[in-house]
């Protein structure tokens, strides 16, 4: 019920908003509707009288907004000639710095030539958008202000997946003709991004660069992400540009990233980026190191599907490769214990693949007892199977290790079979095998 008035929610601002630009297009100005009707003698007509080729009044586009919209080049071309601004601001009262700039609306058309031909007439490429822009046509989409024409190719692109993946249609587009405008869009757009960063201006816009940085990466164009990348002063990369990388996985980039500009210290009460990124990624088969000595990358997944699919699991080289070089892999949580460790190990989450990794690139001592004297060998008797633990002593655990203390979370521990242990100090964690599970007892039998 919530869903369907949510629908027929939508479909009504639809078309108040339809109405709306109807009323609008009604009273028009006579060079706009001169523009529609592609009747450049009525353009001239109207300036020998004294109109304004950069007219603009309230909810009016300028002239040659009108035929960026439309696609018209050749009327572009045309009122560039009679003195209209290129970037598509206007001259009225209301008109300076608040319109969407011509070369915003020709990347979200995925319009290539008229992108050249703007720019071959003094266009800016970074002019932003100085308020919200709503997209009339598929895939509809309120575009966020203050933004530039790469900020506007990652929205649009954004919104046709969305678009798409929904299913929506219209009368005059069925779900094929949208999936082709979309492919064509994602190939056009591309090409007007490799124009853009070509741009000094566009380099120079720090604070949209960033987020057009993320935005690449997130519709997957790698090539124009590592194109911006490298024009990001250091200034620009702050916690949540590390956060955003490490939660689309994307290891490669984080690298990058590190090596360009150490993590700013988080403000009190957050997780510094390690602590992040080891929430973020869990643990699991992605952990593994492969036969080559490196890792499962983002790049080596065959598709989308298949990414998705170990979307939760911990890529060792972001982990361990990667963040272990500047926080110490020994770091102690609020227990002072192991916090690696203890992420891999507790509540069920053991993953023998992060422990292998971690341990065979010396990142960690299998044997490192915390505070009160558990080691590994111990949690993993609590929390792991039979197969985990047998694989845990083949890495060097050392059976005979006796704790000291049991920490205060341990003192009550509900086992998998069903049964609940209360752990004592002074006691090997073979000792512990045999009094959780008599099936251990094979494993110690030397």
């Amino acid at each position: 019920m919530f869903l369907f008035l949510y629908k027929l929610q939508n479909v009504r601002n639809l078309l108040i908003f339809l109405f709306f630009l109807q009323a609008l297009t009604n009273c028009a100005t006579p060079i706009i509707k001169a523009i529609d009707a592609n009747d450049t003698a009525k353009i001239q007509e109207e300036l020998d009288k004294g109109a304004d080729i950069n007219e603009y009044k309230v909810f009016y586009y300028t002239p040659i907004v009108r035929a960026v919209l439309a696609g018209n080049q050749k009327m572009t071309e045309y009122l560039i000639s009679k003195g209209a601004d290129p970037n598509g601001r206007g001259s009225g009262k209301w008109g300076p710095n608040r319109l969407i700039p011509t070369i915003y609306i020709a990347a979200t058309l995925g319009d290539v030539d008229m992108v050249k031909l703007l720019l071959s007439n003094g266009a800016n490429p970074a002019a932003r958008a100085e308020y919200q822009w709503m997209r009339s046509e598929p895939p509809y989409h309120n575009y966020e202000p203050k933004g530039n024409a790469l900020n506007a190719i990652v929205e649009t692109t954004k919104a046709y997946e969305q678009f798409v993946q929904s299913g929506n249609v219209t009368p005059n587009n069925t779900a094929t003709d949208l999936q082709k405008k979309f492919k064509e869009y994602q190939t056009n757009s591309i090409e007007i991004a490799k124009i853009l960063v070509r741009d000094k201006r566009v380099l120079d816009d720090s604070e949209n660069l960033a987020s057009a940085f993320v935005g690449f990466l997130k519709i997957k164009q790698t090539e124009i992400a590592n194109q911006i990348f490298n024009s990001i002063p250091q200034k620009s990369i702050d916690n949540r540009m590390y956060h955003q990388i490490i939660h689309i996985y994307r290891s490669d980039f984080l690298k990058k990233l590190l090596a360009k500009s150490k993590p700013p210290t988080p403000p009190p009460g957050e997780f510094n980026l390690f602590e992040y990124a080891v929430f973020m990624t869990g643990g699991g088969d992605n952990c593994q190191p492969n036969t080559s000595g490196g890792a499962i990358k983002f790049d080596n997944f065959k598709n989308e599907e298949e990414r998705i699919r170990h979307a939760n699991y911990a890529n060792y080289q972001m982990v361990v490769e990667t963040l272990s070089g500047i926080y110490n892999a020994n770091t102690l949580d609020n227990h002072r214990r192991n916090y690696i460790t203890q992420q891999i190990l507790k509540n069920n989450l053991y993953q023998f693949a992060c422990l292998t990794a971690l341990v065979k690139t010396n990142k960690i001592n299998v044997n490192s007892p915390d505070k009160y004297g558990w080691a590994p060998i111990h949690y993993a008797i609590l929390y792991a199977s039979y197969e985990e633990i047998e694989k845990l002593l083949l890495l060097g655990a050392n059976p005979n290790l006796k704790t000291k203390e049991v920490p205060e979370d341990q003192r009550t521990v509900y086992l998998r079979n069903g049964f609940t242990y209360h752990p004592r100090p002074n006691i090997s964690a073979k000792e512990m095998a045999f009094a959780t599970n008599s099936n251990y007892q094979r494993l110690f039998k030397n």
